[in-house]
């Protein structure tokens, strides 16, 4: 809602974004590649605060002749958003013609929606048939240019095509779409891979590029959804770089934290970097998650670790947390070096009980970051009484103000001499006479 005031008069540009009704959504999307169509309502504060960042994107994306962006008004087409069963908005659908829409499920700024729409024009899943192609997609040479958009990608190992594990991972492939590239090789190439990994089929390699090993997991026959979950999971990263975005994903594995806040990648904060990411070889507990802000990417890791410790450290600083109201926040000895062997000696301690808390986490609400708008007072000071709050009237109320009305009516007829319901004269019109020059005038 701040947004919108302070940029109320701001003129959107909808050129590149034209408007959909019940009429022309249907060949609109008919006649493009991928048309994404974003659901909103024009008095809604958040879909016209996403707005600015929508047509960036069409702006940003004005080149790509299969892709169009487009929007609907559900304030106008009511019929339309009800077929689509649209309940929230903003919400964004990725049309392709004779295909389901697809539910776009990432937050709403730019760099993810352009970067969800860049991946859902990469076909899923890629049907690799050589072993020269199968290194270049794990290598991220095939699909080089989508690498800026995701580092992973995804191959499933089948014993053949038209397998119901082949089946599934074809569906979850297209339930992620946008979100991962995946790829599928079947029958005796599959069979090579998956001894190269030293798995048994169906199996599925997972890459994150150029420098990481490539990971190897054996699949059970499962359903959509739990196939769609075991490739996000695996997805995830073994030592993430927290974000607001990606922070939910891992706050559902429900690990307590061993979270590194630094302030950039250089000297003594890369060091710790790169000597926690050592930790994942020598014996580090699965039960903790390793990870690290990067506070001067997200910002909002400052406020974060202000609240675990009552201020900001010195940078690096290494904390131990279980998330939720009371849980008690550890840091790692400031005077101490950030080596492996520290750490592990220093989990030792906390598992011992040894340590003493540096922080509780409180349970106190957090408040919006932007100021109240009364907006109604605003629309009273510019237009007097537009705005005014009404009650509802009672019965009692409604015969007072009846009774009200009858002596005002009163009042008024005695003050001009004639009886309350005597008839008024005729008019000009009633009488035949014409008007007098003051009615003209009138």
């Amino acid at each position: 809602a701040e947004s919108v005031y302070r940029e109320r008069g701001v003129e959107l540009n909808y050129e590149l974004v034209p408007e959909l009704t019940t009429e022309t959504i249907k060949p609109a999307v008919m006649e493009t590649e991928h048309t994404v169509v974003l659901f909103y309502f024009r008095w809604d504060a958040a879909s016209m605060a996403f707005m600015q960042s929508y047509l960036e994107i069409a702006d940003m994306l004005k080149d790509l002749p299969d892709v169009k962006l487009a929007r609907v008004d559900c304030g106008e087409w009511t019929d339309l958003c009800t077929s689509q069963n649209i309940s929230r908005f903003p919400t964004i659908k990725m049309f392709r013609p004779g295909e389901e829409p697809q539910l776009y499920r990432g937050m709403l700024g730019t760099e993810s929606l352009h970067r969800f729409i860049m991946l859902s024009r990469v076909p899923v899943p890629l049907l690799l048939s050589s072993w020269e192609e199968v290194q270049s997609y794990l290598g991220g040479e095939l699909y080089r240019r989508h690498a800026r958009y995701s580092a992973v990608t995804v191959l499933g190992l089948f014993s053949s095509s038209m397998d119901q594990g082949s089946a599934v991972f074809r569906q979850a492939a297209k339930r992620l779409r946008g979100q991962v590239v995946t790829g599928l090789v079947a029958e005796e190439l599959a069979t090579k891979w998956a001894q190269n990994f030293a798995v048994k089929l169906p199996a599925m390699l997972v890459s994150r590029g150029a420098g990481f090993p490539v990971e190897a997991f054996t699949l059970q026959i499962s359903a959509e959804e739990e196939m769609t979950s075991k490739i996000q999971r695996a997805m995830l990263d073994k030592f993430p770089e927290l974000t607001v975005e990606n922070l939910p994903s891992y706050l559902e594995l429900g690990k307590p934290l061993l979270l590194l806040f630094v302030q950039d990648e250089n000297g003594e904060s890369g060091e710790a970097i790169q000597e926690l990411r050592g930790l994942l070889g020598r014996g580090l507990p699965d039960s903790y998650l390793l990870c690290w802000i990067h506070l001067s990417r997200t910002p909002a890791g400052r406020g974060v670790l202000e609240s675990y410790l009552g201020s900001v450290p010195v940078l690096p600083a290494l904390v131990l947390v279980e998330l939720g109201s009371g849980e008690e926040v550890f840091q790692f000895p400031p005077g101490r070096p950030l080596l492996t062997e520290s750490v592990l000696q220093w989990l030792v301690r906390l598992k011992n009980k040894e340590e003493q808390p540096a922080g509780v986490i409180s349970d106190g609400k957090w408040g919006p970051p932007v100021p109240f708008y009364d907006f109604l007072a605003i629309m009273d000071k510019e237009a007097p009484g537009f705005a005014a709050q009404r009650s509802p009237q009672s019965k009692k109320d409604v015969g007072e103000e009846e009774e009200d009305e009858e002596e005002r009516d009163q009042a008024w007829d005695c003050k001009s001499d004639k009886p309350a319901f005597e008839n008024p004269s005729p008019s000009p019109a009633q009488s035949g006479e014409p008007p007098s020059p003051q009615h003209w005038e009138l």
